[in-house]
């Protein structure tokens, strides 16, 4: 009783069984009226226009209960006949009503076969319903329209929730490196633990405005994000002091060219993160005992960044693989995990490439003899309109190596 398909078909039993009743009824009521109404044998009397004996009067009744006779078994046989014919017609519409109705309600099912089989984790399944466009196929559609905007929303949670694993992990291995080899030095005087206070200080701050950007971007506020003026030079200069100490354990150096005064537009903190991701993977790739390279300039209208080590580098073909999402091509050499928090999420790169382009840049994977270099490209802050086809110029920067296009 609880099947919407047995109620269903009982209401278009029910409805036929009624209107057939109907129907029927005025049937024997309008032949009931007929036949009472109308006696043949009175007709016939009256038709006769002479003198009537006793005999024909006598033929005459005799005809007249014939005739009721006759009347009383049609009206009889008529109303077994169409109770007969109305418990068949009950039957009968059940049986198609039933029919009709699984048909009608077969998208649902299929609906509901599909919603059972959704998991938390995989929304991939649609129901894709096929045939006229009326209201159970919008309904399939909106279904479907539905499983779109949440899978969209779980793909964004998923992301945020590897983009916030994977950025945390930089200033958190900044802090520690800096506090491990700080404290396991005897002879640290007064300014270095105020060095490593203030590294600290800075990556602290600098995870609180990460997880205040990706609360923002939960709350699909993303948009609210406010571009300023911003000195990259003096942006690139504060990352890579941060960066010093963990270079320092294991033996890297960091040789710095920056040009002073190189203004862009954009989120400081965004690309806080895509040049902070830049330095941690040259920490992590670069073999003990080289140096790490860090340029940046301007040219064109543009302000250029580089980036480069002398690890394993990219191969050519993969130079544009390596920008994907959890794309990762080894652990290099040094294969040095404290700052990759193990072996890498894969998101580091690709998660530069979107905040450079978000910022109207580009970055490349250029042309260098050992090893890689990145090279990242923004479009200078004046009042004169960006000009030129920067992947094919040369940095004005001596040493620097030619982006490719």
């Amino acid at each position: 009783m609880q099947s919407v398909r047995f109620r269903l078909t009982l209401l278009y039993s029910l409805m036929l069984f009624g209107v057939a009743s109907i129907l029927m009824g005025g049937m024997y009521w309008s032949l009931s009226n007929s036949l009472t109404n109308q006696i043949v044998a009175a007709e016939m009397a009256s038709a006769s226009s002479g003198p009537t004996f006793d005999i024909e009067q006598e033929r005459y009744d005799i005809r007249e209960t014939l005739e009721l006779q006759v009347d009383a078994q049609t009206l009889d046989t008529l109303r077994r006949y169409s109770f007969v014919g109305l418990g068949a017609i009950f039957f009968v519409s059940f049986g198609v009503g039933w029919f009709t109705a699984g048909r009608v309600l077969m998208p649902i099912g299929r609906i509901t076969r599909v919603a059972r089989d959704i998991q938390a984790t995989d929304l991939s399944r649609r129901i894709g319903l096929l045939g006229p466009n009326d209201d159970l196929k919008q309904l399939a559609d909106t279904f479907d329209a539905m499983l779109d905007r949440l899978q969209r929303a779980f793909d964004n949670q998923q992301r945020l929730i590897h983009d916030t694993s994977h950025e945390l992990r930089n200033p958190l291995a900044v802090m520690r490196t800096n506090l491990d080899v700080t404290l396991s030095d005897p002879d640290a005087d007064l300014e270095q633990y105020k060095h490593t206070t203030e590294v600290v200080r800075r990556s602290s701050e600098r995870m609180s405005k990460l997880v205040d950007d990706l609360l923002a971007y939960a709350r699909h506020e993303a948009a609210a994000r406010v571009e300023t003026t911003i000195d990259l030079s003096q942006l690139v200069l504060m990352l890579v002091d941060e960066f010093e100490t963990a270079a320092a354990q294991e033996s890297l150096a960091l040789d710095i060219d920056v040009e002073a005064d190189l203004y862009v537009r954009g989120h400081a903190r965004s690309l806080e993160q895509a040049i902070a991701n830049l330095l941690a993977n040259a920490v992590r790739f670069a073999p003990t005992g080289t140096a790490i390279s860090i340029g940046a300039g301007q040219e064109a209208g543009w302000v250029w960044l580089t980036v480069s080590d002398q690890g394993p580098g990219v191969a050519e073909d993969e130079r544009e693989r390596v920008f994907q999402r959890y794309v990762r091509l080894g652990e290099g050499e040094a294969g040095r995990p404290h700052l990759a928090g193990g072996q890498g999420s894969g998101l580091g790169l690709a998660i530069v490439r979107e905040i450079v382009q978000a910022h109207r840049g580009d970055i490349s994977i250029i042309d260098t003899p050992v090893g890689a270099t990145f090279a990242i490209w923004l479009p200078e802050h004046h009042d004169v309109e960006v000009a030129g086809e920067f992947r094919r110029r040369r940095p004005k920067r001596k040493g620097a190596p030619t982006p490719v296009g």
